[in-house]
């Protein structure tokens, strides 16, 4: 696979399940169980993707693709191992914590829907 598309893929993965938990919004009150799912399959393969970018950029030294505008080497292999590490472990947190604001009145399922897609689009 080529680079650019590994970046394609890193970039598009956030953006993709962002439109797909704003388009849970349409279920009503069914949505908390489907944005939840979503959003835990949204984060679980932006970590796999991103920890895939890293491991290719370590083997092949340094990544640069779409003309050279998209580079990665071993620091900002680094950075986005953390941000992936990071973003994955608030993302299982904040489905603990959001269940239990929709669970006690403080959330509809409709403003989860919101959050869920602000949060993959951050």
């Amino acid at each position: 696979m080529s680079y650019s598309v590994m970046f394609a893929l890193l970039l598009l993965t956030p953006l993709l399940f962002s439109l797909l938990c704003f388009a849970c919004r349409k279920r009503g009150l069914s949505a908390t169980c489907t944005v939840t799912v979503l959003h835990s399959l949204g984060i679980t393969l932006l970590l796999i993707l991103a920890l895939w970018v890293v491991q290719t950029a370590a083997d092949a030294g340094e990544i640069f693709a779409a003309g050279l505008w998209l580079h990665i080497d071993g620091l900002g292999g680094l950075f986005l191992a953390i941000l992936g590490v990071i973003g994955f472990l608030t993302g299982v947190y904040s489905i603990g914590y959001m269940r239990h604001e929709v669970a006690h009145g403080e959330l509809s399922p409709v403003t989860l829907c919101d959050y869920y897609g602000f949060f993959h689009l951050f």
